[in-house]
């Protein structure tokens, strides 16, 4: 049930959108809230948090909450920036036991600018304890870690500042950096200085106290792709597969939280309010305002944070789902949320198409998010990939390269009364 009032037709519009995103993906399951100032006025779980003895998903389910972990980390550092305990703008090696250029400052490694590029910790960990596949890469103890990134710094593929590059390993290491200043651990401080002031009781870092949770999800390992993980699996994309939640005690701060979407839209909230939330403040308004400068798309003149969790990676994925919601909440539809807006785009456009009298035909399909176009005709196949002009698909055209480089445009023309696909000297319509 929803905690407070919105308007009906607006909870029945965010949950029909939501339960379709469910049975589209065949995710078990999902929790939503949603949250006005400083009030949640809608929290709610679909679908199952565990698929085998069928309990329910509701608003105070626990889930793995991954990178979105990183912002708690930030918060941290900034907070002891505040205090004068560091300096973002001091070389990470003034709170580092690790060989790094002396050029990486902290601010580096918070904005993904530090030159390094993603060194597969997080996948390695991710995929040894969800018993996915083992990679063979040492990462027992915090030393083959250090080792393990002193050993990839031949990979820096830039001068620090000078390109983003998303790289776990900085947070893991911003995590470290916490631990050496304030001497607790990064969990105990993030503990002890976000989430209690907040009312985040439940929230935790502790896989034990996750497992033992009587409202804690399941996670699930689907098949294919995933907007926030991008993993894949070689399991059937409709049956997915009950795995342990990974619990990566050498990298807490770039995705270790558990968390519910009761709890979080309580830390959005905060966010939103300049770092203050029911008289705690966490951090100051000088410090608040660089911690949003140039590296955040946030908006603090919005009165309203969305919080999506669910049990298992899709695309698109809980980030769209709630620009749906935000969409819906300000008087659109859930559907012209970008990502899908795109997918609605390119199901208008997939299926069977003929030219005249059916002497050739052609098959437009979708592959990851893109679009295939094969011809047949009486001399064999002609696959091709059809590269579209905008990205958006909002204007339906696109281009095909020949071998020798050359682009021929495939353009559809879409109606109330049919599509037409012409390409090159090709007129052909939409048959099914």
């Amino acid at each position: 049930m929803a905690d407070a009032d919105l308007p009906r037709d607006t909870e029945r519009r965010i949950e029909r959108f939501v339960r379709d995103w469910l049975a589209d993906e065949k995710l078990p399951g999902a929790s939503l809230a949603v949250a006005r100032d400083d009030e949640v006025v809608y929290a709610d779980g679909f679908g199952s948090r565990d698929l085998a003895e069928n309990r329910p998903a509701t608003a105070d389910t626990l889930y793995g909450i991954g990178s979105v972990t990183k912002s708690f980390a930030g918060l941290a550092v900034m907070q002891l920036q505040e205090a004068g305990e560091l300096d973002v703008n001091a070389p990470a090696t003034d709170y580092l036991e690790i060989d790094l250029p002396e050029e990486i400052e902290l601010h580096h490694l918070l904005t993904h600018s530090s030159g390094l590029p993603s060194l597969g910790v997080s996948e390695a960990l991710i995929a040894r304890q969800a018993g996915v596949a083992e990679l063979g890469v040492p990462l027992g103890s915090r030393e083959d870690f250090h080792a393990h990134v002193e050993g990839g710094l031949d990979e820096v593929a830039a001068d620090p500042g000078e390109r983003f590059m998303y790289c776990n390993t900085g947070y893991t290491l911003l995590g470290e950096a916490i631990e050496e200043i304030t001497g607790r651990s990064f969990a105990a401080y993030v503990e002890s200085e976000i989430l209690s002031p907040l009312g985040m009781e439940r929230s935790t870092f502790d896989g034990e106290a996750y497992a033992a949770d009587d409202d804690s999800a399941t996670p699930y390992w689907m098949g294919g792709e995933g907007e926030e993980t991008g993993s894949e699996s070689t399991s059937d994309a409709t049956a997915p597969e009950p795995t342990e939640l990974p619990v990566r005690e050498l990298s807490k701060a770039p995705g270790g939280l558990k968390s519910s979407v009761r709890e979080l839209v309580r830390y959005l909230a905060c966010q939103r309010n300049g770092g203050e939330l029911d008289g705690a403040r966490l951090v100051g308004p000088d410090a608040f305002e660089q911690m949003h400068a140039e590296h955040a798309g946030f908006t603090p003149d919005d009165e309203w944070s969305v919080a999506v969790l669910c049990n298992g990676a899709a695309d698109p994925g809980p980030k769209s789902v709630a620009l749906g919601v935000f969409a819906t909440l300000l008087g659109g539809e859930p559907e012209d949320a970008p990502a899908f807006a795109r997918q609605e785009r390119i199901g208008d456009l997939t299926g069977t198409y003929e030219t005249y009298r059916g002497i050739r035909t052609a098959e437009v399909s979708e592959t990851g998010g893109t679009l295939q176009l094969e011809f047949t005709d009486p001399f064999g196949e002609e696959p091709s990939p059809l590269i579209p002009a905008d990205d958006s698909l909002e204007e339906p055209e696109f281009y095909q390269l020949s071998s020798s480089g050359e682009r021929q445009t495939a353009e559809f023309d879409v109606r109330e009364d049919g599509t037409d696909l012409y390409v090159d000297r090709w007129r052909l319509r939409k048959v099914d």
